[in-house]
């Protein structure tokens, strides 16, 4: 069994962040920017199977745990970690609640429904091929609905892509298994 332990100087937890803190603080897991706006290749954080450190490497999992410890609302975690990379799901949210239940159960027991998401909310996806529908495979962050409509979600993509902030187009909608929200957080 594998055991990631991270523990957080004091003086680095901030108060909790709120909700644009915390996709302020999810986007910096992402590359770096030229001048141009234009992400720098080798820069950001690479997805790593079972991380969840900035810089160093993270899944979809390990990323929103990373992105709550920064933002205040995980301080000590110690989870069991030997999950396979292509889990079927049934351990995924489990996982979730375990990291945020270290600060007094963050996570809300039922999922909220999708058109009251807020930015900062969690997305469970199910299987692209939606096989699985049942059970959540991917996780992102909800960043924010823009003035056009268009929804868009922060995650932890693959090795190739590593952290990405997309729309949530209907290929994404489709897959959408519920939506979670971590209690506390304000604005």
């Amino acid at each position: 069994m594998r055991y990631a332990s991270v523990l957080m100087p004091q003086e680095a937890i901030p108060t909790k962040a709120n909700r644009q803190q915390i996709i302020e603080i999810a986007r910096s897991w992402g590359p770096r920017r030229d001048d141009a706006g234009k992400p720098i290749p080798g820069t950001g954080t690479p997805w790593r199977h079972q991380g969840n450190t900035k810089h160093l490497g993270a899944d979809c999992e390990g990323f929103i745990e990373g992105v709550f410890r920064e933002g205040g609302y995980v301080e000590v975690i110690e989870i069991v970690r030997n999950y396979r990379r292509r889990e079927d799901g049934s351990l995924m949210l489990a996982l979730l609640q375990e990291s945020l239940d270290f600060v007094a159960g963050s996570l809300d027991r039922e999922p909220v429904d999708m058109s009251l998401a807020l930015p900062a909310d969690i997305f469970a996806f199910g299987d692209e091929s939606l096989r699985m529908p049942d059970r959540p495979r991917h996780l992102g962050i909800y960043s924010e609905q823009r003035t056009d409509g268009v929804h868009y979600v922060i995650h932890m993509g693959d090795e190739q892509h590593g952290l990405v902030e997309h729309r949530l187009d209907l290929r994404w909608l489709r897959r959408v298994h519920s939506v979670w929200r971590v209690r506390g957080i304000d604005g």
